[in-house]
């Protein structure tokens, strides 16, 4: 990973392909689709499919590149990235994107 990174920040490597993504529908709809034209102005070589759904899918086996997840992650091969805030003190700081109805969130968030 490092030497990905290495290789991208020296500007060796030149971002293209295709992009799968998942997410959740109500915040793939609110966040992470408006994120999308964005990033393809500042990669124009890489194009992106989004699901949006509410069910967990198969990264490898149904061929997506990532996923965007709420809440714990059960114990498996999967890794997670933990966002900011990383404890309570730092939450009260930070911005936290509000759940709507459409979100299919049954409850608000939880800490």
């Amino acid at each position: 990973m490092q030497s990905a990174e290495a290789s991208v920040s020296a500007g060796g490597v030149k971002t293209s392909g295709h992009l799968r993504v998942s997410a959740p529908a109500g915040v793939g709809r609110r966040h992470v689709a408006a994120l999308v034209p964005v990033f393809t102005s500042m990669h124009p070589d890489v194009s992106i499919t989004l699901d949006l759904t509410d069910r967990v899918v198969d990264l490898v086996n149904e061929g997506f590149d990532c996923a965007v997840r709420l809440g714990e992650l059960p114990d498996s091969s999967l890794v997670s990235v933990r966002g900011t805030p990383v404890d309570l003190d730092a939450l009260a700081q930070h911005n936290c994107p509000p759940l709507g109805a459409s979100s299919n969130q049954q409850r608000g968030w939880v800490f």
